[in-house]
């Protein structure tokens, strides 16, 4: 890849950062009272997205960019409600402004008449005032001094910008504008102080600074000037141009220069290099970094126990030295991982416009309420995520929330209101998604499942039962195939995607008033505390945070019921006992009066006690995907090396919970016996 390919990589993947945050901003317009910060947010991410565009010559993008943040900048000045009307085509541009950086990227032709409609639209939609039309020259700005042979100019500008001491009234950050200067190239900064008053006298509500800037930049005067536009009569401000920098021709080196065969890339280096306060990373090397720190988490464990098990009691000072190389192993890897953590916000992001859409398309008034954008997780786990999310918001609006008429005949609020939300509880993030419409029709699922021969029509199944019929695969109440659902394709898909990411789906409905899909996942598909626990000849791990207590021989008092699971009574309250050498397969290394009861505590089955025969101990473990041949055993989520290099299997309370019979017993396990790991992984 060639100097400036490079450079335009990093430009694109910026121009993703900055079209979430326009998806943002135009999602929250339609909202009265963030419509200031709404508006000036989405400006930033256009006004971003236009400066990068004119630094690699991309005039298309840049001119449209253009007319997009003019009709931005006369909508901030009127005070008149943005209607879903306005909001729409601000969404259609925002679609254009998209495909304009995909051609770029591509370096492929744009159709202008598409252009011309939504150009025409900003141009309406501002009252008229010009937007440039497809047909007008799209060169580069003309401000922006040009080569003969093609190279730019970078200019040095010095700008004077004090705000008067009511700015912070209209909700403008002068910050905010510096930073935008700072994304146009190189900038020096010298404060003004002259007006700043003594402490006591201080208005924390009143700006008292200026700022001297020094500006060199590719950009012309009128991209600089641009960065003021919401702030013209706000403040005292003026920028001049005080000399040229040295020509940067496409070699990328000074105007006579020697070794003018350098990448022009160079000369669009500044520019990029002023916008980043991070670096970017391949996931593939984030990913290739994650397995490497993953194999030295398990060789430290291998050389602290074999150490231990031969000359541990003879080297104090050996064993103190492996315990630090353990705990900075442990940091290292908890920011390694810390790498790969994305706010869920950027996922949910998405499903505001997603909603109005469905809205348009099916005639339904639906509010859709966000909550928790800011918890973090896997950022493997949120792209795995993104289409069943997009599927059940779907399903939602089309399925759950009724027409505003059936819905006032049912005294409901014409408007639907749907709740998407993420929360972190431990090592696992609850997702849920809620709406307050008809609920699950428990009649038709029931009539769909015995026609479709899934169950008998003497069955007798609870509320809970039926409603996870719709999980089943091809199973469909809708009437007729739409553009919304009704596939045959749906649910089933979810609950696949969200066991194959070691998570779980839980529905809970009720007729009439609504229903709430809870979809719990582990933060990161990496690393895990675990207890590490001998079940006959096999070592297993329990997650540590899903374990609530450990029970000595003496303190089970195990009963056996009839027609039932046996029960431990524990804290006044009996839960059901699993027999793990039963439920492996696994001969008893021992009497069943040595064994000992872990109590789990699981979604939706509460407490669980799993009976095993030792406690070897607490290990953080590096987690490795099932291949097919282990991937159907039940109870298991993955597998780990542990650091005397054997490979165990890692349980999972609440699914070895789902495989419980009727009756709440363990089934027959039909697998090998003893030491059947090592054998099926050799």
């Amino acid at each position: 890849m060639t100097g400036l390919e490079k450079y335009k990589q990093t430009f694109f993947d910026e121009c993703e950062d900055r079209l979430a945050d326009l998806d943002a901003a135009l999602a929250a317009l339609e909202d009265d009272t963030a419509r200031n910060d709404a508006l000036y947010e989405a400006f930033r991410a256009v006004h971003s997205i236009k400066g990068g565009g004119a630094a690699f010559g991309f005039e298309a993008l840049v001119q449209f960019s253009h007319s997009f943040e003019s009709a931005l900048d006369v909508l901030a000045s009127k005070k008149d409600k943005l209607d879903r009307q306005k909001v729409g085509v601000m969404i259609r541009a925002a679609d254009l402004l998209r495909v304009l950086i995909d051609a770029a990227r591509c370096d492929r032709h744009v159709d202008v008449s598409d252009w011309h409609d939504v150009a025409g639209a900003l141009e309406s939609l501002c009252g008229g005032s010009a937007a440039p039309s497809p047909e007008e020259d799209l060169g580069a700005p003309a401000a922006v001094a040009e080569l003969p042979d093609g190279g730019r100019a970078p200019c040095v500008y010095r700008i004077y910008f004090k705000p008067y001491a009511g700015i912070f009234r209209r909700a403008i950050d002068p910050l905010a504008i510096i930073g935008e200067l700072k994304e146009l190239g190189d900038l020096s900064i010298e404060a003004d102080m002259a007006d700043l008053p003594g402490l006591a006298d201080l208005d924390p509500k009143a700006s008292h600074l200026g700022w001297t800037l020094t500006l060199c930049t590719v950009h012309g005067q009128d991209d600089v000037a641009a960065a003021f536009e919401f702030v013209e009569g706000d403040c005292e401000m003026s920028i001049e141009r005080v000399e040229t920098a040295p020509a940067v021709a496409p070699g990328g080196v000074p105007d006579g220069a020697p070794g003018g065969t350098a990448d022009r890339g160079d000369a669009v280096a500044g520019f990029l290099t002023s916008r980043m306060a991070s670096i970017r990373v391949s996931l593939d090397r984030v990913d290739h970094l994650v397995n490497m720190v993953g194999e030295i988490v398990i060789a430290q464990a291998m050389l602290t126990q074999k150490f231990k098990e031969t000359a541990g009691g003879s080297f104090p000072e050996l064993v103190d030295g492996l315990e630090q190389f353990a705990g900075h192993t442990r940091n290292l890897q908890d920011a390694v991982m810390a790498i790969r953590a994305q706010p869920v916000g950027t996922m949910f992001a998405r499903m505001p416009r997603l909603v109005r859409e469905l809205c348009e398309v099916t005639g339904k008034n639906v509010e859709l309420l966000v909550a928790g954008e800011a918890t973090e997780i896997d950022k493997t786990v949120i792209e795995e995520l993104a289409d069943p999310l997009v599927h059940m918001i779907r399903n939602a609006v089309d399925h759950g929330i009724e027409p505003p008429d059936e819905r006032k005949l049912a005294g409901k609020p014409a408007a639907g209101t749907i709740k998407l939300g993420a929360e972190q509880s431990g090592s696992r993030i609850t997702i849920s998604i809620s709406d307050d419409g008809r609920g699950i029709d428990r009649d038709a699922v029931l009539r769909k499942a015995i026609g479709l021969g899934l169950i008998s029509p003497a069955s007798e199944l609870s509320g809970t039962a039926i409603d996870n019929l719709i999980l089943t695969p091809g199973f469909s109440t809708a009437a007729s195939v739409s553009d919304v659902s009704g596939r045959g394709v749906g649910m089933d898909i979810v609950h696949t995607n969200v066991k194959r990411l070691g998570g779980r789906m839980n529905i809970r409905s009720e007729p009439g008033v609504g229903t709430d899909i809870q979809l719990t996942l582990p933060l990161t598909l990496a690393v895990l505390d675990g207890m590490v626990v001998r079940i006959g000849t096999d070592s297993y791990v329990l997650p540590i945070l899903s374990i609530v207590e450990t029970l000595s021989p003496r303190a089970v008092r195990i009963n056996s019921i009839a027609g039932s699971s046996d029960v431990l009574k524990f804290r006044g309250e009996y839960i059901a006992v699993v027999d793990m050498h039963k439920l492996f397969g696994q001969c008893a290394s021992g009497g069943g009066e040595d064994r000992l009861a872990i109590v789990t505590e699981t979604e939706g089955a509460g407490l669980l006690a799993l009976m095993v025969d030792q406690i070897i101990g607490q290990q953080q473990v590096v987690i490795k995907r099932l291949d097919h041949k282990l991937a159907d055993v039940p109870g298991i989520s993955g597998a780990t090396i542990l650091g005397d290099g054997n490979v165990a299997l890692i349980l999972d309370p609440a699914a070895i919970s789902d495989v419980l019979g009727p009756s709440g017993t363990a089934p027959d396990f039909d697998g090998p016996g003893p030491g059947y790991i090592q054998e099926m992984v050799a």
